[in-house]
């Protein structure tokens, strides 16, 4: 099988000064895709397309000018303002979606008019709330033993560590991938205790940074302590999904492994209620 020719940032930069009414959304990857074409595909928008961010050749040195990270979130902020910086201020035949990362805790902003940020910490936070998790829990999973509102509280606290984990390592500027924290977990009465102390241990070992781990241990204290407010800003969207799979396979032998209850939590978006929300307002006036 071939591979597939990505296009170049000229090539967009041509094309869409030849055929201004264009609209193409371009976002991180298949979840954010998909969601993005099902809310076009509600509101009627019928002419705006989708891609994912690897369709496009962005060279490993755009985003290191801009100081952003090689990776897709990194490439579509790239994209933005390498399209921003050639194209007509007045155009609208392109809007990239990033996720807002740690960007909404850190009080960062990003002032594109061709980029627009999820409301919370990324495209997956858009379904961590009770409505779409008691239809995901009774239509998906089926006798499923505890309330949605049950279950989002019994998850929440330990992802808030584990996202707390991950703004440590990025304020140390420390590259280690986040390692598989189920290992980490325990379901007890009080909802899923999670061993903030031995998940870093293992991570930093992993990193072959422990000889730090004093100092990484304060870090994660304080940013833990900074995570206030609305969870689904300070919620990783990998991570909410890992440990939701988790949680359900410690009620049901017969639950869908991960991939699977991603496709799943999918259909149960509720359109109207994604069409409050600030990106998907905004998205929807630039291509609509």
């Amino acid at each position: 099988m071939s591979k597939i020719e990505r296009r170049g940032i000229a090539e967009l930069v041509a094309m869409y000064e030849l055929e201004p009414q264009l609209r193409d959304v371009y976002v991180e990857g298949t979840f954010d895709k998909a969601l993005v074409e099902w809310m076009l595909y509600e509101s009627h928008v019928r002419m705006a397309v989708v891609r994912e961010i690897d369709s496009i050749d962005v060279p490993p040195v755009l985003p290191q000018k801009y100081g952003y990270q090689a990776n897709n979130r990194g490439r579509v902020m790239t994209l933005a303002r390498e399209l921003e910086s050639a194209l007509d201020e007045k155009t609208s035949s392109a809007t990239c979606l990033m996720d807002a990362d740690f960007d909404l805790v850190l009080g960062k902003k990003h002032a594109w008019r061709m980029l627009l940020s999820t409301d919370y910490s990324s495209m997956e936070l858009y379904f961590f709330n009770v409505h779409t998790m008691a239809k995901f829990l009774t239509l998906v999973i089926q006798g499923f033993p505890k309330s949605a509102e049950k279950a989002i509280s019994e998850i929440q606290a330990a992802l808030t560590d584990i996202f707390a984990i991950r703004l440590a390592l990025y304020n140390r500027g420390w590259a280690i991938p986040m390692i598989s924290f189920e290992r980490c977990c325990e379901l007890s009465e009080d909802g899923v205790q999670f061993d903030s102390t031995e998940c870093i241990n293992r991570l930093l070992n992993a990193g072959n940074h422990f000889a730090h781990r004093a100092e990484f241990l304060r870090e994660f204290a304080e940013c833990r302590k900074t995570l206030t407010g609305d969870p689904r800003r300070h919620i990783h969207g990998h991570d909410f999904l890992s440990l939701l799979s988790w949680y359900i396979r410690q009620h049901k032998s017969q639950a869908p492994p991960e991939p699977v209850v991603a496709r799943s939590i999918l259909a149960c978006a509720d359109s109207s209620t994604l069409r409050n929300e600030a990106m998907f307002s905004q998205l929807l006036a630039r291509v609509g």
